[in-house]
């Protein structure tokens, strides 16, 4: 079987942005061509309990991974050690607030923690209502 090979200048066809597709070229017009035999698919069976047991290890590595790349990313050795720098640049920032700063976030914690302790109940319309006693 013999079929004309294509202009190797001319193209074959276009990208969507307009680059035009080129043929691949090396192969000779009269070579033979050999039927593939269709091969059958590799087909394993996996519990539902193997599966999750794998997942989780992959998951549990990939998290070991990323901690890993985050921690040489920013020069540290150890993951206490990335929590130290954590800790020292809170204290640090704490330490640059001003008094008034301070003290507005004091007072807006404290009402967070006093907004969370008051109790609640839903009316019939399903809105949540503050109980004063």
């Amino acid at each position: 079987m013999t079929r004309p090979l294509p202009s190797p200048l001319a193209p074959v066809g276009h990208r969507r942005d307009g680059r035009p597709i080129y043929p691949i070229l090396g192969g000779a017009p009269n070579d033979p061509v050999e039927p593939i035999e269709p091969v059958e698919p590799l087909t394993q069976a996996v519990s539902a309990d193997d599966l999750a047991r794998l997942l989780t290890r992959e998951k549990t590595q990939g998290g070991r991974a990323a901690v890993k790349k985050l921690l040489g990313d920013l020069g540290l050795d150890t993951p206490e050690a990335l929590g130290a720098f954590v800790t020292t640049k809170r204290e640090a920032d704490q330490a640059a607030l001003s008094e008034v700063e301070r003290r507005e976030q004091a007072a807006a914690e404290l009402e967070r923690q006093a907004s969370s302790a008051l109790p609640t109940r839903r009316s019939a319309n399903g809105q949540r209502s503050v109980v004063l006693c």
